[in-house]
C-alpha cells in the first residue's frame, strides 16, 4: 500500500512518467522563442525557425504542431493545448498573460518564470527524498 503511494505521487507531482514534453525541452523552447520575438518575429516565424533548429524529430513535430495550430488562427495558448505536451498549468498562464497583456513577448517571459519555479521545486522534492 505505502508503494502505491509513493508511485502516486512521483506520478502526480513529479510527472516523471507523462507523456508531456520534457522540462528540458521546453524551457529552451521558451527561452528560444521569447529571444525571436522579442527580436521583433512574429510567433509564426519564430516558430518556424525553432523547428528548423531541432535535433530530435519528435521535438521538431512538437513544435510544428504548435505552428500550424498558430497559423489556422488559434491562440498560443490554445495552440499549445492542441499539441497535448504542455501542462494545463502552463497552459492556464500563458492564456492569463494573452488576455492581460499586448506584448506576447511578456507572455513567453512569464512561462519561463513558471519553467523556472517547476524545475526548483522538482530538484528540492528530490534532494528531500534521497
Amino acid at each position: 500500500m505505502k508503494e502505491s503511494n509513493i508511485a502516486s505521487f512521483m506520478q502526480k507531482d513529479l510527472e516523471i512518467f507523462s507523456k508531456k514534453a520534457g522540462d528540458k525541452f521546453k524551457f529552451a523552447f521558451y527561452s528560444e522563442l521569447r529571444i525571436l520575438t522579442k527580436s521583433g518575429l512574429d510567433i509564426c516565424s519564430a516558430l518556424n525557425i525553432i523547428t528548423d533548429n531541432q535535433s530530435k524529430s519528435q521535438q521538431a513535430s512538437i513544435v510544428k504542431s504548435i505552428m500550424e495550430a498558430v497559423v489556422e488562427g488559434k491562440s498560443f495558448s490554445s495552440s499549445l493545448e492542441v499539441s497535448g505536451k504542455f501542462s494545463a498549468h502552463e497552459i492556464a498562464v500563458i492564456h492569463i498573460g494573452e488576455i492581460s497583456t499586448r506584448n506576447k513577448s511578456n507572455v513567453i517571459a512569464i512561462s519561463i518564470v513558471v519553467m523556472t519555479y517547476k524545475f526548483t521545486r522538482r530538484f528540492i522534492i528530490i534532494t528531500l527524498i534521497m
